[in-house]
């Protein structure tokens, strides 16, 4: 692996760029005193110093005394893998607090507008992370088909959570692949009933995407209007046929 390659990938573990090349000269000569260090890497004498107090502080450098004189060598480098642990764990913690901020100063809705295949792909990322039982109806997604290779993931998961899929679907999309999945449920209703719209309900959100090129989508949250659009649901389910 090249210099450059390793003082890249320590700074994406949190090392600044004087750091980086200090621990990889360390890590290349065993041991060395900050003279040696300042050669092999180009960093200012008076940097190396610096530097070496820092990593020292982080555990990723030790020292011995060889007479009058600080010899230092690297840790193991497995010590960047516990201090990013070290931090992921302090974010988590403080994310939580943030999270309850978060929930407490905003509005009882919100509105978004997705386009695209990503956009169709970040709503069923919101359908997984919600975990919450799926009502759709509407026009037959074939999401399947647009996102062949992220549909295989998103039905492992989704059954994984056991969370249920109840279609009411015009008849065009009988025996479709998609109405006969594990956990899901499907009745239909003549082609007249609907266009090339199809709704999703679920938690406290709705999502409606047009199935146009590209596929727009809107996803409302609000617990209210969700749980309107489900009486609505309930009905066209009891006047479907299986």
């Amino acid at each position: 692996m090249m210099r450059t390659e390793v003082e890249h990938a320590l700074l994406s573990a949190g090392m600044n760029a004087t750091e980086s090349k200090v621990y990889f000269t360390l890590l290349k000569l065993g041991k060395a005193q900050p003279g040696a260090i300042t050669q092999d890497s180009g960093v200012h004498r008076r940097n190396v110093y610096d530097t070496l107090e820092r990593l020292l502080q982080k555990g990723l450098v030790g020292f011995i005394m060889e007479g009058k004189r600080k010899v230092y060598h690297p840790e193991n480098p497995k010590r960047l893998i516990e201090i990013a642990r070290t931090k992921e764990a302090a974010l988590a913690s403080v994310v939580l607090e943030l999270k309850g901020m978060y929930g407490s100063k905003r509005e009882p809705y919100e509105a978004k507008l997705y386009i695209g295949n990503r956009g169709l792909k970040a709503v069923m990322d919101d359908q997984l992370e919600m975990g919450k039982d799926i009502w759709i109806f509407g026009s037959h997604s074939r999401v399947e088909e647009r996102l062949k290779y992220y549909f295989p993931q998103f039905e492992r998961q989704r059954i994984k959570k056991k969370m249920h899929v109840r279609l009411v679907l015009d008849e065009t999309a009988r025996g479709v692949p998609a109405t006969k999945l594990d956990l899901v449920s499907a009745r239909f209703l003549p082609k007249s009933f609907f266009g090339p719209i199809s709704t999703n309900i679920y938690g406290d959100r709705v999502i409606i995407i047009n199935y146009s090129e590209p596929v727009l989508i809107t996803l409302i949250k609000n617990q209210k209007l969700a749980d309107s659009y489900r009486k609505f649901y309930k009905l066209m389910w009891a006047a479907a046929k299986e």
